[in-house]
């Protein structure tokens, strides 16, 4: 559908980085629902990745599967910022990714995140100090800036353009403004006329009639999914078959169950048994949040182990198709 540098991506629905959600497991799950044109790691600090904090490494591992695959940090050090780009780029990743969006306060705090977004001559010296040791494509995600009275998403766009990244992506609210409100998606039109590169479109997409919106309405080349795929994984691919073929299914608890089921043994064949039961409790929550199985949820969070999980699931969810049928 586009490209980004070398990386071609085939459906511009793309999955966004978000802390605490998006691990190999996740995005493993979006890639084999389908639909996903690329995937992004969680946000990770350069400063755990040049340490070689074992947590923080940890969270750069990623499978075949997922790829396009893109590997986004955070920091504010020039020298860090680079150093960590090559040994993120060292795992054989697809694109690395610089965050200058995130609004949390402990990031911004020190510079990082959207704190960049007030500090173009930093932006500048990171960028340029990270392309140079790249040889995978550059991207990075801004918002539309730090308040009302200083939206300079243009400028930092044109910015990182110059220092050679190959796509930007943005989220179409100021950090002030956080999550509230609404996001302004004629701010993504306007970044997408003045912009080279490809430009990838984040902000209020819930259903799939949005995400086609959006790219109609904006002319971005790419859509970027982030909390409603929490509660519904499935959202990448109806957005795919809405563009597609017009049309998409809602998935039912008997498509839930064989997904969920899948995700079990993949969980549990690779990580300790004490931390796939976390892993998976943490996962069906999402991925039945909303959908009227309190009863369903509360069975399995008070689980003590995986064989339980497998047993729950089977009486809640094939159970409940059967009556249904």
């Amino acid at each position: 559908m586009f490209n980004i540098g070398s990386v071609s991506v085939q459906s511009p629905f793309v999955l966004a980085p978000m802390a605490a959600v998006t691990d190999t497991h996740f995005r493993k799950t979006i890639k084999r629902l389908g639909g996903c044109g690329f995937v992004y790691s969680q946000l990770i600090s350069v400063e755990g990745i040049v340490r070689k904090n074992e947590k923080t490494v940890e969270l750069m591992k990623y499978c075949e599967e997922e790829r396009p695959v893109a590997i986004q940090l955070f920091g504010a050090d020039p020298a860090t910022m680079a150093e960590a780009a090559q040994k993120a780029q060292a795992t054989g990743v697809d694109m690395i990714d610089i965050n200058v969006g995130c609004p949390a306060k402990k990031i911004v705090s020190g510079k990082g995140g959207c704190g960049l977004m007030r500090e173009p001559e930093l932006l500048k010296d990171i960028l340029q100090a990270v392309r140079e040791v790249l040889t995978v494509p550059l991207t990075v995600k801004i918002r539309a800036g730090w308040d009302d009275g200083s939206k300079n998403f243009v400028d930092v766009a044109h910015l990182a353009q110059r220092c050679g990244v190959a796509a930007i992506a943005m989220h179409p609210r100021t950090r002030v403004a956080e999550y509230s409100g609404k996001a302004d998606w004629s701010l993504i039109a306007r970044l997408k006329r003045e912009m080279d590169i490809p430009v990838i479109g984040s902000g209020d997409v819930k259903v799939p009639q949005d995400a086609i919106r959006m790219l109609e309405g904006t002319g971005c080349d790419g859509v970027m999914i982030g909390r409603t795929a929490i509660s519904n994984p499935w959202i990448l691919k109806q957005c795919w078959d809405l563009k597609t073929t017009g049309r998409y299914e809602i998935p039912d608890n008997k498509l839930t169950y064989r997904v969920l089921c899948g995700l079990l043994e993949t969980i549990t064949r690779e990580v300790p048994p004490a931390v796939a039961l976390g892993k998976v409790k943490n996962l069906v929550g999402r991925f039945s949040k909303g959908s009227g199985l309190a009863e369903f949820r509360e069975a399995i969070f008070e689980a003590q182990e995986v064989a339980q999980v497998r047993g729950i699931l089977s009486d809640f969810l094939v159970s409940d198709c059967d009556r249904a049928a």
